[in-house]
């Protein structure tokens, strides 16, 4: 991805697509590019590949993207627990924003305003989306992995 602009809002949604077109939006997430960082003691992986990023959001790790300068954005989509029945499919869909859904704060939406978003495709821009699957299970399921998650005070 990159922008124009110091900031920009990239909203990734999952939908199930069914035969007759009609979709369904199973979850949704977005990223301002200025917290992109990640980190990973507090992120949650299984198998060994980054399934749900874990971005501090704090004013010590933000940072402005550089306008025209292609940025790796890793976008945590929340959890939900869907089952894609046969013929249907899923959709990824990548834009800009979400609004008025998912606004970003202040200071980044000043900064992200009258700019462009471009997403960067091809071999040397790689997207990934990262599913893990539960496949078939005895009842109950066993859950994922829970993010090592700490409170302060």
């Amino acid at each position: 991805m990159s922008t124009t602009a110091r900031d920009a809002v990239l909203a990734v949604r999952l939908s199930e697509v069914a035969p007759d077109g009609t979709s369904r939006e199973l979850t949704s997430g977005w990223l301002a590019g200025s917290f992109r960082e990640i980190d990973r003691s507090r992120s949650r992986f299984v198998g060994g590949r980054l399934l749900q990023p874990w971005h501090p959001f704090t004013r010590e790790s933000a940072a402005p993207l550089e306008p025209g300068r292609p940025t790796r954005m890793q976008v945590e989509v929340f959890p939900t627990r869907a089952t894609i029945r046969p013929g249907h499919r899923l959709r990824a869909s990548v834009g800009p924003s979400d609004f008025p859904h998912q606004v970003p704060p202040i200071p980044q939406l000043a900064n992200s305003l009258l700019g462009q978003v471009r997403i960067h495709t091809g071999p040397e821009h790689r997207s990934r989306l990262v599913l893990p699957e539960l496949g078939r299970c005895e009842r109950p399921c066993r859950p994922l992995p829970t993010p090592n998650l700490r409170r302060a005070g």
